[in-house]
């Protein structure tokens, strides 16, 4: 009798004269009794079996008439082959494997030219678990044989491809003749093991039955009354309700004496392990207490003067068995939960279970396609861990184990959201390196805990059980080591959420008095993807967080505090309300790739750098800027302020490259340590005050979007002060009035100045000029001049 599929090996059989070892016994792990009433088959005897199906072979009766196959299997033929197949059949009162599995494949092989099918397929897969295999035993040899061949209404097994003797569990029906194509030249040949002696007619009409793609090894799954676009359920399923053997062939066992020959360790030595007993053909089994190991039992079947001599293992394990039997975790998992759980050890397994064990306890997230949230995968959370437990656990005997949760003391939650279900669980598990070895792992898996919700959650908030959540603050540790803390000062709330990118940041709720704010206790950065603030925010206090994605600011903020930003980020500044006149303060670090767009009016903005990396036009717009100044680099954006008001300092203590400067009102102060390169400049208004490290390929217009030809278009925006420290290259200056101009460096300059009044103009190398008021060139050096309009 087949307890424990996964440790049957059908030993090799030991035949007496004129007497067949019918059906061999399997190995077992543990287990009470083993039915040794077919191991002698003392006439050739063909065995008969029936499948009774769910199959509606008339819908136009009422009531279900279910299809019944007939089989007559070839015992005297394929002796090895039927007993693989009768050994997952019930046997006496004891339900198979093949009750309640279904036919799974309906096949054409294409060949020829019937389009039919020819084959269907069963033996593999439970009805109430569409892809769950039945438990097979190790594969059979293969017994194809030339005189039994795959014709119409042959039985046949079921083998994986480029392996012959792969045979286990599934076998199939051959609705059609497919000798040509299943014998000896593919994979060894297909074993026939049996025909049907009646319900062919069932067989075809299964053959013709509508199929579905289910995934995975049910691409051609048979299914009825399935609707269109449904989902398959076990209600469509074609299923084998009862597998049996017919009562009067199987081989008559009348006068057969049963005996215990031999029990004996692995050494084949004798073992008191277990104690075989007789009744009849059952043979009782028990156990010494407190003992492991394996025993081969030999046994002996005799009828007239005949016998047969079989051999099988017994394994006695322990086995823990796991059950969550407390959870006083609330329904809201939040940074700075707490509560317990405990878990039941058990061990009902035949031997002592004495070792060290590990017990962990997860959030499995409830899905779609995990609706209990029973199945342990690498996505689930770990919140808390029992570590080398010590067991010592007789058969019968159990523990109890506890653990206090502090979810102010875990890893951030991946991917949370306030929706989220959550099932508790614990996985128990033997300690690494331990020499514990128990019969079965699968029950290892609790999910007797509570259903939770868990969120990264701080601020001040009320959950939707009424409870009220108060300056919640919440500390995690990133995966270089640094802890990082975040907290909500004032009204609102921001859930925390890590995502395959990073660490994104949702707000609601705050107000112009709140402070969002990120911190770290070493001088590293945090990493940040996303910042979402919906409502209005008095000061974002990001100084430490580098950011790789956007910062969006619906409704205003009042200070802005960012590390180093790059990967083409956005940075997107509401209003507080309409006619708002509030500014922004904003301080970043080196920005790498930045779109920078505010309503708001932009009080001060500073930053380390500005690169543009991916020649993409950063950008910085505005309806107006106090100042913006580059500390310790270049500036690579675009400027855009869009209002009257006056840009108090434009400073870049490196270069301005590549850029485009449009101010619509005056601009105080224009200071440039490095080159203005490749560059250009426009006011709306008067510029007070200009200093250039170097002048290159690039324009600086004072009232004017391009270059004045004469006195209509220059304006009446003037320039006081022009101070270039190197060369004038290739580039312009306009504007209506220039009050000092002064080129301290000597160079071969192209280029020229454009005004309708210069006041002194200083050069290295010549002598000054003053009061140019007159129309006319001045200063003419090759493809450079100064000239009044």
């Amino acid at each position: 009798m087949r307890h424990f599929p996964s440790a049957i090996e059908p030993l090799e059989a030991r035949i007496a004269p004129a007497a067949v070892l019918y059906h061999p016994l399997a190995d077992i792990s543990a287990g009470s009794v083993v039915d040794l009433s077919h191991l002698i088959d003392p006439a050739p005897v063909r065995t008969q079996v029936q499948f009774v199906t769910n199959f509606d072979i008339d819908s136009t009766t009422p009531g279900l008439q279910p299809g019944i196959i007939t089989i007559e299997l070839y015992d005297d033929l394929a002796p090895g082959t039927v007993a693989n197949f009768l050994s997952y059949l019930n046997t006496l009162n004891v339900r198979g494997d093949y009750d309640g599995t279904f036919f799974h494949r309906i096949f054409d092989f294409g060949a020829g030219s019937d389009p039919g099918v020819d084959i269907i397929q069963g033996g593999g897969f439970e009805s109430t678990s569409l892809h769950t295999h039945i438990p097979t035993d190790p594969p059979i040899v293969n017994e194809y044989r030339e005189d039994l061949q795959n014709v119409r209404g042959s039985l046949a097994v079921a083998k994986v491809g480029g392996d012959p003797d792969s045979a286990t569990s599934e076998w199939f029906f051959n609705v059609t003749d497919n000798s040509s194509i299943l014998g000896s030249g593919n994979n060894g040949g297909f074993a026939v093991f049996g025909h049907v002696i009646a319900g062919l007619d069932v067989i075809d009409k299964i053959a013709l039955s509508p199929k579905t793609n289910a995934g995975g090894a049910l691409t051609d799954l048979p299914v009825q009354n399935l609707a269109a676009n449904a989902a398959v359920t076990p209600a469509n399923l074609i299923t084998i309700t009862d597998a049996k053997i017919l009562p009067g062939t199987k081989a008559d066992t009348t006068g057969i004496i049963y005996e215990v020959v031999s029990v004996t360790d692995p050494m084949l030595n004798p073992s008191t392990l277990v104690t075989p007993t007789l009744s009849g053909s059952d043979l009782n089994l028990a156990y010494a207490a407190g003992q492991s190991g394996i025993a081969t039992i030999t046994v002996r079947a005799t009828q007239n003067g005949m016998s047969v001599t079989d051999s099988f293992d017994v394994t006695v394990k322990a086995n823990l068995f796991a059950e969550i039997t407390s959870d006083t975790l609330g329904n809201l998992l939040l940074p700075g939960s707490t509560g317990a759980a405990s878990v039941k050890l058990s061990n009902n397994g035949l031997a002592t279970a004495a070792t060290n064990v590990s017990v962990k306890f997860y959030l499995s997230a409830i899905t779609s396609t995990e609706p209990d949230g029973l199945t342990f995968d690498s996505s689930d959370i770990l919140v808390g861990e029992l570590a080398d437990q010590q067991i010592n656990l007789a058969t019968g005997a159990s523990v109890t184990l506890s653990k206090t949760i502090d979810f102010s003391k875990t890893q951030l939650i991946a991917g949370t959201n306030v929706a989220t279900d959550y099932k508790l669980i614990a996985v128990v598990s033997p300690a690494t390196g331990s020499a514990f070895d128990e019969s079965f792992t699968s029950d290892n898996t609790s999910v007797g805990g509570g259903t939770h919700k868990a969120a990264n959650l701080i601020g001040t908030f009320t959950d939707a059980d009424g409870i009220l959540h108060k300056n919640l603050s919440l500390t995690y540790t990133e995966p270089d080591g640094d802890i990082v803390k975040l907290h909500v000062t004032g009204k609102g709330f921001a859930e925390i959420q890590s995502t395959a990118d990073g660490i994104d940041i949702l707000a609601n709720g705050t107000n112009a008095q709140s402070v969002l704010t990120a911190k770290t206790a070493k001088t590293g950065h945090i990493a940040l993807h996303d910042v979402q603030v919906t409502s209005q925010l008095g000061s974002l206090a990001f100084g430490q967080a580098d950011l790789t994605g956007s910062v969006v600011l619906s409704s205003g903020v009042k200070n802005i505090t960012l590390g180093d930003i790059s990967s083409d980020s956005h940075l997107a500044i509401g209003t507080y309300f309409p006619g708002n006149t509030k500014a922004v303060g904003i301080k970043l670090g080196s920005v790498h790739d930045l779109q920078l767009n505010s309503l708001m009016p932009i009080r001060s903005l500073t930053a380390r750098e500005w690169l543009d990396t991916t020649g993409d036009h950063d950008s910085i717009s505005a309806p107006s800027i106090g100042t913006l100044k580059i500390t310790a680099g270049d500036l690579q954006a675009d400027v855009l302020s869009s209002g009257n008001a006056r840009v108090g300092t434009l400073s870049v203590s490196g270069s301005l490259e590549n850029s485009t400067v449009q101010i619509n009102g005056a601009l105080g102060k224009l200071a440039i340590g490095g080159t203005l390169a490749g560059s250009e400049i426009h006011t709306g208004g008067k510029i007070d005050n200009v200093t250039l490290g170097a002048l290159d390929h690039s324009a600086v217009f004072a009232g004017s979007d391009t270059l004045p030809t004469g006195l209509d278009d220059i304006g009446s925006a003037a320039i006081s002060r022009i101070v270039i420290q190197g060369a004038f290259t290739d580039s312009q200056i306009a504007a209506a009035r220039l009050g000092t101009f002064q080129l301290k460096s000597a160079s071969l300059p192209t280029g020229g100045i454009i005004a309708d009044a210069i006041k002194s103009y200083n050069r290295t190398g010549i002598s000054p000029l003053k009061n140019l008021d007159t129309p006319g060139t001045f200063d003419a050096l090759d493809d450079y001049a100064v000239t009044v309009v």
